[in-house]
């Protein structure tokens, strides 16, 4: 059984949110990190194990937005680098086009 179309499209805008997401909180972060030595009394070298573990979720992010499969042709839909989706890397499909409903056996 597969999803509704809307459902496929709804799961990549879900990881674009999370990708740029944590992107932009990015620089909060590091501000905050390099802050907390100074008046929170921590070592340097902690604060920058905590920022450092940022990355890991930003990674993760990452690397679940360039596995999304591609609604048509099953294979990725974004090119590594391709900052925004405009169509499948492989089969052209256009990004947020409406699918043909699958049935249901």
């Amino acid at each position: 059984m597969s999803s509704p179309p809307d459902a496929v499209w709804n799961e990549l805008r879900r990881r674009l949110w999370w990708e740029y997401g944590l992107l932009a909180a990015w620089f909060p972060v590091i501000f905050f990190f390099g802050w907390l030595p100074q008046h929170a009394g921590i070592s340097e070298v902690v604060a920058i194990g905590l920022a450092m573990l940022w990355i890991l979720p930003m990674f993760l992010a990452d690397r679940r937005l360039y596995a999304f499969p591609c609604p048509s042709c099953g294979r990725r839909f974004l090119r590594r680098g391709q900052a925004w989706p405009r169509s499948c890397a492989h089969c052209g499909l256009k990004a947020w086009a409406p699918l043909a409903p699958t049935s249901v056996e």
